[in-house]
């Protein structure tokens, strides 16, 4: 096992690249065209090479990105969660001191990024290779089907139904269109941008301090919930260090501050996510 693997990759994504999960995906994608030719009458094509090597890159790839849409969803809703709970807590501007917003509509940026990537993943649509034969021409299936094109066309929309798929390319060479790489790396690409962006922003915040202030306001709360008579020794001596710390980063901290509609931009945002369905609340 490699260090990028085991200190990064899920174990679903760890099981998808191993050699079983191809194993099993080239097995099924066997039984299924025999089943479909099967049902047309037709003997089993022998020429299956590329239909069973091409196919399992395209479900391979299929399933990852379901996995990287699952993840992005729980990214989507603990930032929109940080949001909102940071929505009117001040802070500087990045590092533009003469200016003020709020902690949340810095999570609210990155979510607004994430949610960019997870509309562009969700929305897109692998498309499966099917039978196309060893060049492209589905020249076998053609002559099995005495030149019925309309049954060779049924032939691989059923296959590609069976396989999990909603939509079968019309034109192939015995391999999919390597575009079809470039796209996915791209929507990657896209996703490793943000991830960036979110870093940068963490820690920029911490270096300002605010990070403090988050959990400043999380410890009140979390005392505030205990007992509403009094703090503990303990609540009370880290809430005091907590302060220090927050307070020390700037003067600017204790005036009045306004950090104009950042806290209505980030409800705007949450309204959306619930309007769309995005986010289940």
């Amino acid at each position: 096992m490699s260090p990028l693997e085991e200190r990064y990759q899920s174990a679903p994504m760890v099981n998808l690249f191993k050699d079983a999960f191809a194993q099993s995906t080239q097995q099924t994608l066997l039984l299924e065209l025999e089943r479909v030719q099967k049902a047309f009458g037709v003997t089993p094509t022998k020429d299956t090479s590329y239909y069973v090597s091409e196919n399992t890159r395209l479900i391979r790839m299929k399933v990852g990105l379901s996995i990287i849409e699952k993840k992005l969803y729980g990214v989507l809703a603990k930032l929109d969660h940080l949001a909102v709970k940071y929505a009117d807590t001040p802070c500087a501007n990045s590092l533009d001191h003469d200016e003020q917003t709020t902690i949340g509509k810095h999570f609210a940026l990155i979510l607004q990024d994430f949610l960019w990537d997870y509309q562009a993943l969700k929305n897109y649509e692998i498309p499966f290779l099917g039978v196309k034969g060893s060049r492209g021409s589905q020249t076998a299936l053609l002559k099995q089907f005495e030149g019925d094109e309309k049954k060779v066309t049924e032939l691989d929309a059923l296959l590609t139904e069976a396989m999990g798929f909603t939509q079968t390319m019309t034109l192939a060479t015995h391999t999919y269109s390597r575009k079809i790489d470039l796209l996915i790396h791209s929507k990657l690409s896209h996703i490793a941008s943000s991830a960036h962006t979110m870093a940068q922003t963490l820690k920029d915040l911490s270096y300002l301090g605010e990070t403090s202030k988050m959990r400043l306001k999380h410890l009140y709360e979390l005392s505030k919930e205990k007992t509403e008579s009094f703090l503990t020794v303990d609540a009370i001596l880290e809430l005091t260090l907590l302060s220090l710390d927050a307070l020390s980063i700037r003067t600017t901290d204790v005036k009045p501050v306004n950090t104009g509609r950042a806290k209505s931009q980030v409800m705007e945002l949450h309204d959306h996510l619930k309007l769309f369905n995005i986010l289940k609340h």
